[in-house]
């Protein structure tokens, strides 16, 4: 009976100190550094996941999918809209509506289409409408009840961003007088741009572009004849002051000559315009997702010799001050 006793305490003293080996050696499982060259891939002791000995080779892993980053979500949908208080609504030279104040409020949306990373960096959607509303009633018909809505268009076109910094625009343009000033007309506006920011000075940039439209048949024109041709090469030149501030002032001086023959009635030559143009953020309006702009300017008109002679007074110079508020989102 004693030597019975003495072999099975002998018994379970064995297996104990078996069961403290294993848990010793797992232990050491998790610090023994990996030497096959792979800091990331410990060598493992033990139990393998499919629950047997594996002799202290590594087992490989089973149905393990590599991690990969989600792609950042893209924001499709954009645009801006404002409201402009003008002393004139002058359209290419031509001077619409001269008494008074005009109002002009407008609103864009965008569509992404496309974004990728070659030759053509992206393609956008966009349709527009765009009023022009007087408080004065002389550009109107008395038979229409809308009197100071002397204009609105409605738009739609495509912009293609291409070479990282060139932008060609295309939008046709429906547009009619409320108030029964003039027919209604119809026009294939395009513009060629460039973006140069940043390749002269982080502040300073030119911004040439090159505008050509074209009338389609329609009761009524946006230039003095039906069925032209219109041309407008462009530079802005700008520079933000306080840039890195919360504030940041936007000084710009866009140059616009205006050229078509049969546009303006016979003259190649419509008009020149050149100004200031001063643009602040509203900071304390603004949110992540809407970014509001305050824009003040004067611009300076040289017409031309049929442009003047529907000018007020048939003069050549003609002052035009603007203040607007605007948003982008």
């Amino acid at each position: 009976m004693t030597r019975i006793t003495i072999r099975s305490a002998g018994y379970i003293a064995g297996i104990g100190f078996l069961g403290l080996a294993c848990v010793y050696g797992s232990a050491r499982a998790e610090s023994i550094p990996n030497n096959s060259g792979d800091p990331g891939t410990p060598t493992t002791f033990g139990p393998t996941a499919q629950g047997g000995i594996d002799g202290g080779q590594q087992q490989p892993e089973e149905n393990v999918l590599p991690v990969t980053e989600p792609e950042p979500a893209i924001d499709r949908f954009s645009g801006n809209a404002g409201i402009d208080f003008r002393s004139q609504y002058n359209a290419r030279g031509i001077v619409v509506q001269d008494k008074g104040v005009t109002i002009q409020p407008y609103i864009n949306i965008n569509y992404l289409i496309y974004q990728g990373k070659g030759f053509v960096n992206s393609v956008m959607a966009t349709v527009g409408w765009w009023n022009d509303i007087s408080t004065n009633t002389n550009v109107s018909s008395p038979a229409y009840t809308a009197r100071i809505w002397t204009e609105t268009d409605i738009s739609g076109g495509l912009s293609i961003r291409f070479a990282d910094r060139f932008t060609f625009s295309s939008t046709f343009t429906d547009f009619t007088s409320p108030a029964g000033g003039y027919r209604e007309g119809r026009f294939i506006n395009n513009v060629l741009a460039y973006n140069d920011a940043g390749l002269i000075s982080p502040t300073f940039s030119l911004k040439p572009q090159f505008t050509f439209l074209y009338e389609l048949p329609a009761g009524g024109q946006a230039g003095l004849q039906p069925n032209a041709w219109y041309f407008e090469p462009g530079l802005t030149p700008n520079i933000t002051i306080n840039a890195k501030s919360n504030y940041p002032i936007n000084l710009a001086l866009p140059l616009r000559v205006g050229l078509g023959n049969q546009f303006y009635n016979g003259t190649t030559y419509g008009f020149f315009s050149v100004g200031p143009q001063i643009t602040v953020p509203l900071t304390f309006l603004s949110t992540p997702s809407a970014q509001w702009n305050l824009n003040v300017g004067y611009l300076y008109y040289d017409l031309g010799k049929t442009t003047a002679a529907i000018a007020p007074n048939g003069s050549r110079n003609q002052n035009v001050f603007n203040l607007g508020i605007s948003v982008n989102f």
